[in-house]
């Protein structure tokens, strides 16, 4: 009688154990066709949300191709797959770091104006003629050399003072 017992125990405990993995599992699948779902629904041109804003895969390709190019053209030959994995990734990396950083701008009331940026390119060096001044056409010359439009510059340069005017804020608070 008494081993009759633990073997009911025991077929008992096993199918208990059996239902709670059973329910267990039950619940990860339905999460993981949940998430599948909602992924699905998501819009396929965004590559990364930050905030309440969407990184396209357009947005990436706009930092990441002249990259791209000046990697072939450093190189002289078809980068290798690392290499382009790396580049993407730190394209996208800057286009979050960018997006967090603006989004903290707009919260501190930041911004930069078009004459703080006028002002800045006027004191970098390599855009000085023998004169010591400006020049626009040194100016064309250099960014067209680096394979750079002067909006991607400029969009550059804004962000960087952008940094360094958040960054200060947040020092001095």
């Amino acid at each position: 009688f008494m081993l009759s017992t633990l073997r009911d125990k025991k077929t008992m405990q096993v199918i208990l154990w059996g239902l709670v993995v059973a329910f267990v599992a039950t619940i990860f699948i339905a999460w993981g066709a949940n998430s599948t779902l909602l992924k699905n629904n998501a819009d396929p041109n965004v590559v990364a949300k930050v905030g309440s804003e969407n990184i396209t895969y357009s947005d990436l390709d706009k930092v990441y191709q002249p990259e791209l190019d000046r990697l072939y053209n450093t190189l002289g030959e078809t980068p290798s797959t690392d290499q382009i994995a790396s580049l993407k990734k730190r394209a996208l990396d800057s286009l979050i770091e960018n997006s967090i950083m603006s989004q903290n701008a707009k919260k501190l009331g930041i911004s930069v104006s078009d004459e703080e940026l006028a002002a800045s390119l006027q004191r970098l060096s390599y855009f000085k003629d023998d004169n010591g001044k400006f020049s626009k056409d040194k100016y064309l010359q250099v960014l067209q050399a680096n394979q750079i439009t002067p909006t991607q510059f400029e969009a550059s340069e804004r962000s960087e003072l952008l940094y360094e005017k958040v960054r200060s804020a947040l020092v001095d608070s």
